[in-house]
């Protein structure tokens, strides 16, 4: 594939509300963002895993788009990192923001487009869009780790690992999220059910 011509790829799958496949059979994960998780093998559904699943089925499934490309081409699991284009102009990852099912996540060096999405989030905090909603309820102290932009709450293990020059204080996860950090994945499967 080329990452300075517009190419066009028919979208056959969509798996979930981050990553989808196409007819040719490449699997692409969004980038710059993270959804709600649906229930897969061991994994239980995250709050708004189907909405968000249904949300980019809604926007993508059996359409073209177009894909473009920052820093990494791949993550560790062997899916294509793209940033995905419906024909009519419409960029998909920050559509699942702005709707509230995805939140951002800064994956240094692919932040092409980490100030828009970044924007784009705030709005959908700021009108209890689809997820946010949920998260707004969790008050406490949480600890960002500057380097990573992941946030951890206080009793997550995690949290004791951050050093001192990297750690930021939050009072509530949408201060995190306002400031572009995302929850790990212990946090998120913690607040999950409540």
């Amino acid at each position: 594939m080329s990452t300075h011509a517009a190419e066009w790829y028919q979208v056959q799958t969509v798996f979930d509300g981050d990553t989808i496949v196409l007819e040719n059979g490449l699997t692409i994960r969004y980038l710059g963002i993270n959804a709600p998780e649906i229930r897969h093998k061991k994994n239980k559904e995250e709050p708004f895993g189907n909405e968000a699943r249904k949300e980019n089925q809604n926007l993508v499934l059996h359409k073209k788009v177009r894909l473009e490309f920052d820093q990494e081409h791949q993550d560790q699991y062997g899916r294509t990192l793209a940033y995905v284009f419906l024909e009519d102009g419409r960029f998909v990852n920050r559509l699942m923001v702005e709707k509230g099912y995805a939140w951002v996540l800064y994956h240094k060096p692919n932040i092409m487009h980490a100030d828009d999405l970044l924007k784009t989030q705030k709005a959908a905090i700021d009108q209890n869009k689809g997820i946010w909603p949920i998260w707004k309820k969790s008050e406490g102290l949480f600890f960002g780790n500057a380097q990573s932009m992941r946030f951890h709450d206080v009793k997550c293990k995690f949290s004791k690992n951050i050093r001192g020059k990297n750690k930021v204080i939050f009072h509530s996860m949408i201060d995190a999220f306002k400031n572009g950090y995302s929850p790990c994945k212990h946090c998120v499967n913690r607040y999950r059910d409540q």
